[in-house]
């Protein structure tokens, strides 16, 4: 234990950013453990300064990755959009990478029959646009910033082809996202989101076929776009149609549920209070004639 703590020790005094600390924790974690790292950790940082790091650090692992890529004939991939959000789908960041690639005229019609942006074709032609190992690394970095290798949770509509596409053709982007879970709008989608953020769907009879006639209404729109667009519209939708999701079709939490309850409980009384009051009001009126 005590040749742990001098390793753990050792490798974290020579890292000088959080960055580089945010990044080698994992690691360290699966080899010695959290609460041997937690120890060691504290011959470096105060007490604060421990709890804010792990704070950041869960945080950072349980972020979800919003994955689109447009490609065409022979799995070329010409443009990836990644958009990460926390679980209650708020922007951490966002990006966009488009790959060099000769289109040919037969290209260009394909992208415009699958309803692709012009600007799209002109960007990959343009001679700013990358190369696919350029790409990978940029990519890679982008990720590593905001996600913690091994606990991405991937998520979108129609994933499976937009991750065969990176397994083929951007691989080390394919790896880090290699998921342990994913939340495809198109499949299943909802039940798995529900999961991992907590949630529980609406109580009604009829809620199974609420949800399977959004994930079919939902890919349709996906496969039939109504406008020409590009990758990062396509995710956009997605977390759009997820908060239409969590707004209509979960259950309020039970916080929630209490203080609906306890609104209700007040409204009730102050009915009857204000009941009473003109009844006492009419007696009074009644009294007054009488007398």
């Amino acid at each position: 234990m005590a040749d742990d703590d001098a390793h753990i020790r050792a490798r974290l005094a020579g890292l000088d950013s959080e960055f580089e600390w945010l990044n080698a924790l994992p690691s360290l974690v699966a080899a010695h453990g959290r609460e041997q790292v937690d120890l060691a950790m504290g011959g470096l940082l105060t007490r604060s300064q421990q709890k804010e790091c792990w704070k950041r650090l869960d945080a950072k692992s349980a972020r979800l990755v919003w994955l689109r890529s447009a490609s065409i004939a022979d799995a070329r991939i010409i443009e990836v959009a990644l958009l990460v959000t926390d679980r209650a789908l708020n922007e951490v960041e966002r990006g966009v990478w488009v790959i060099k690639n000769e289109l040919s005229e037969a290209d260009v019609a394909e992208l415009r029959s699958e309803r692709w942006s012009d600007d799209l074709v002109a960007e990959v032609r343009s001679p700013s646009s990358l190369s696919c190992v350029d790409a990978s690394a940029k990519i890679v970095a982008f990720l590593a910033n905001y996600c913690t290798q091994g606990t991405v949770v991937l998520a979108g509509t129609s994933l499976a082809r937009d991750y065969d596409v990176l397994e083929r053709k951007l691989p080390a982007v394919a790896s880090f996202l290699s998921p342990t879970a994913r939340v495809d709008l198109g499949c299943d989608g909802v039940i798995r989101y529900a999961e991992l953020a907590g949630k529980s769907l609406l109580a009604e009879p009829n809620i199974g076929s609420r949800v399977r006639e959004f994930e079919a209404e939902h890919r349709r729109k996906h496969a039939c776009r109504a406008q020409p667009s590009r990758a990062m519209d396509d995710i956009e939708a997605s977390v759009v149609a997820l908060g239409w999701v969590r707004e209509h079709l979960f259950a309020p939490p039970k916080a929630a549920t209490y203080v609906m309850m306890g609104l209700a409980s007040y409204a009730v009384i102050m009915v009857a209070s204000l009941i009473s009051l003109v009844l006492n009001a009419s007696n009074l009126a009644v009294d007054g004639h009488a007398g």
